[in-house]
Parts: C-alpha cells; structure tokens; sequence
C-alpha cells in the first residue's frame, strides 16, 4: 500500500544512519554492542577494508548475511543505484550458511518488494540490477567478478590466491569494499589474515575489536568455565573463546614461527598456484593439529610451500573430503 511505501522510505533514512535498527528490524534481534560496531564500521563510506576477528558461535555470520542484504536494499535505494555483493569462504558450506542467512531475511515484506523472482541457489536479484552472489571457493568463480562489496567469511581458510584474485576484481566505482570475518585458528597463523590484523595501517584495513563468547547472550557459562578450566592458557581456548588474535604460543621451540612466516618463500609470496609445475601433496598426523595438509610446489631449484591447512577434530571420512578437494583444487 501507499502508507507502507511511505513508511518504509522514512524507514530507509533511519536504517541508512543506523544499520543496526535495520538489523533488529529485519531479524527481530538486538543487535549486540560489538555486531552494533561492527555494522557501523563496514557500513561507514570512508571505510574501505575492515578487519573483524570474532570467536566462534558469536552471530558473526547472521550479522554478515543482515550486511549481505543492506548494501543491495538500502544503501543501492538511498543512492539510487544498484549494488553487488559477493559471498566467499574458505568452505562452500560456511558461504551457504551466510547466503542461507541472507536468503532467510529476503522473506522481510521490505526486502522480498525488491527481489526479481524468487532467491536461486548461488544467486539473488533485485530488481534495479543489485545482486547477492554465492562463490565457490577457487580462483575460476572469482576470476572476471567486479561486485562492489566482498565478503569474506572464515577468512583464514580462504586460501591466498582466490583472496588476491578476489580482490583485484574488486570494483572501486562505487563502493568498493572488501570485508573480512574470521575466528583466528592458530592453526592458520601462517595465513594474511594475522598479518593485516597486526599491521593494518601496512594493508589499508580498519580493525573492529575481536568478540568473544562472554559478550553474547546465549553462551552457557558452564561449559565456557569448564573449557576455560580445561584449556584456559591455550591458543584454541583464546581464538574459539575470546575471540583474540594471537601468534600460537607452541611455535617457536623447535623454530621461529615469525621466521617461516616472513623470511621464507611460503605461502604463495610469490608465486601462488602454477600449473605445470610438480606439486606435491603432504598429509599429517600430528600433535599440534591432529590433521594438516600441506601443498608443495617446485618451481626451478626452490620448493614453495603453496597452502596450509591444519584442524583438530576432524573424522576420517571428512578428512577424506578435504583431501579429494585439495587434489582437485591443486592437480596441474
């Protein structure tokens, strides 16, 4: 009706200012102080590249998918313009679970009077041309894609190419942001992720406070107290549990976590991925991480370390999944 047009047009102005009264509007939940600033941050137009490390099950990704919807409804209708959003993490299954928030809040009466036709498996139209796009995570899916705004979920386990190849398709007419989100696995210490967060001045990126469980109201306080009494001073507990970002306190007696990390030829700088030069697929056991891949290419008389992927818990058949999808991903 009219009167509905009218009030959401007032509306937008609000939301436009507040992107955290759009989020309570369109879920129904407050906004938490640290999704308040983080909505704020990534929402601000100075801002072009921003940073959020956050501790697991803290609304991270409900928070994104309510990002995912407000660049392409309001910010594309208070500028009379259209807006792409592209969706990418290091599993297909994380950038579901974004998309699927996304799509969740498309059913909003506000959101769904936009959409051309219903929200497709990996892709939701708008009708003034805005688009919200699902990507696989290879360099194929990323390569020729200009959307004005990425998202990065689980960033740690994107891996350095696709980031680099996503970024530089990145285009800077209208908006122009790229967005990182990630729990900060010690696991992937090696990954750009840790070192945008503790030079972000160097990378060009805003940081928004890490957020931990304690900060949500819906931890269990028992089970965070018994983790806490179990693993307290472990790397595990600070990233899955506080949310910080820290250089893991087990490297370094054997070898200089921050010598692998910047003098050596690792992690694809450079080169990243070559086809046509021998690669080599490592798998391990271990302590530190009870299962870690690692991919090695050479190239002339040097060996590079190309990615590194390394996770506790993991069972069998999964990590067979993962192995299948690395051989794939990296078979020349």
């Amino acid at each position: 009706s009219n009167s509905e047009v009218l009030e959401y047009a007032v509306r937008e102005l609000l939301w436009y200012r507040c992107p955290e009264i759009f989020f309570k509007d369109i879920t129904g939940w407050e906004a938490l102080p640290k999704q308040k600033l983080f909505l704020r941050t990534i929402t601000d137009l100075k801002n072009k590249n921003i940073i959020w490390p956050s501790a697991r099950e803290t609304g991270k990704t409900v928070t994104g998918g309510i990002a995912c919807i407000w660049f392409p409804t309001v910010w594309a209708s208070i500028n009379n313009t259209s807006c792409q959003v592209s969706i990418l993490s290091g599993s297909l299954d994380q950038a579901d679970r974004m998309y699927e928030y996304a799509q969740s809040f498309a059913i909003h009466p506000y959101v769904a009077a936009k959409l051309k036709g219903d929200p497709k498996e990996r892709i939701t139209d708008f009708i003034d041309g805005s688009k919200i796009v699902r990507h696989s995570h290879s360099v194929k899916n990323v390569s020729g894609i200009h959307p004005d705004v990425y998202f990065c979920d689980e960033t740690v386990q994107i891996s350095e190419k696709v980031m680099s190849q996503a970024k530089a398709g990145l285009s800077g007419q209208k908006l122009g942001k790229i967005i990182y989100t990630s729990t900060a696995y010690p696991e992937n210490y090696l990954h750009h992720f840790f070192d945008i967060w503790f030079e972000p001045e160097k990378f060009h990126f805003v940081r928004v406070p890490y957020m931990s469980k304690l900060e949500t109201t819906w931890v269990d306080l028992q089970r965070f107290e018994w983790e806490k009494q179990q693993q307290g001073a472990s790397d595990d507990f600070a990233a899955n549990y506080l949310g910080e970002v820290r250089k893991p306190t087990r490297a370094g007696a054997l070898f200089d976590m921050d010598d692998i990390k910047h003098k050596c030829t690792i992690y694809g700088h450079p080169p990243a991925f070559m086809e046509n030069y021998p690669t080599y697929l490592g798998v391990d056991w271990g302590y530190v991480a009870s299962f870690v891949l690692t991919c090695v290419q050479k190239i002339g008389d040097i060996y590079y370390i190309i990615d590194i992927f390394g996770k506790s818990g993991i069972k069998a058949m999964e990590q067979q999944e993962i192995i299948d999808a690395w051989i794939g991903k990296y078979r020349p």
